[in-house]
């Protein structure tokens, strides 16, 4: 099933890219997921950390949707959970590229960066994990 959102007109639709590089993101999924969460090239960040702070993402993502008729219309039904606890690795990835895209969008828009204000991400987080390898 498809995410109910209203992405970025100039965002290409999921559909639209080469079978090969979705196939990759989905293999990868939900690596850019924790790289916008944690400000860090993270693989496989801490579960112990990372399902908590999926819901905690999602609170504070339902909160700014509440206040804000055009976060609820970007984000719609995306969530940090539909990523995370996805066994279909395409859907997956799919709302992923979704979600990271409206997050940065959204943040950068409002709040001038994802980790300047952006109530959705606990600043904390930022610098959590180090990069690591691919």
């Amino acid at each position: 099933m498809t995410a109910t959102h209203t992405p970025r007109q100039t965002l290409g639709a999921w559909s639209d890219i080469d079978l090969a590089t979705r196939e990759h993101l989905a293999a990868q999924t939900p690596h850019r997921l924790q790289r916008v969460m944690y400000g860090a090239n993270v693989w496989d960040a801490d579960p112990g950390h990372f399902i908590p702070a999926v819901a905690e993402a999602d609170a504070r993502l339902r909160d700014l949707c509440a206040e804000r008729p055009d976060a609820a219309r970007l984000f719609g039904d995306l969530t940090f959970a539909s990523v995370a606890s996805e066994p279909d690795t395409m859907l997956a990835a799919e709302r992923e590229y979704y979600l990271c895209d409206a997050l940065i969008d959204y943040a950068a828009r409002h709040f001038g960066h994802i980790w300047t204000d952006f109530p959705v991400l606990d600043r904390k987080w930022l610098g959590m994990f180090h990069d690591t390898e691919t």
